[in-house]
């Protein structure tokens, strides 16, 4: 019994395009569950408005922190990776990714006096 292990044609096609891809395809997931729950309207009504008529809401620094930890990150530099992501920022609509210090800076506001969340 002899078998024929030659060269064999694969079936598929590779074509260079000029569209964004991302590896981190997966976070899609994680926002949709945030669109599903309304997480963003609840984040901007239970933590502090910004004190500044040019400042971001909260949603702002806590929805780029919790898909950085959901997508493997874990310190604030990481967040680069997804501000540096646009194929990724454009499938989830995230027009603003702040930089880590400016994190860094909100948390440590939000860890100041502050009398909790009215949920």
């Amino acid at each position: 019994m002899s078998s024929d292990r030659g060269p064999r044609a694969i079936p598929y096609s590779i074509e260079s395009r000029d569209e964004a891809i991302t590896a981190r395809g997966g976070l899609v997931l994680i926002q949709e569950m945030i669109d599903s729950i309304s997480l963003v309207r609840t984040i901007d009504r239970v933590l502090p408005s910004p004190g500044s008529g040019r400042g971001l809401p909260a949603s702002s620094f806590v929805i780029p922190a919790l898909l950085m930890l959901h997508g493997g990150g874990v310190s604030l530099d990481d967040l680069r990776e997804i501000k540096n992501d646009a194929a990724l920022r454009t499938l989830l609509s995230l027009e603003h990714v702040p930089a880590s210090n400016a994190v860094g800076n909100w948390l440590r506001r939000m860890g100041g006096n502050w009398d909790g969340m009215d949920i």
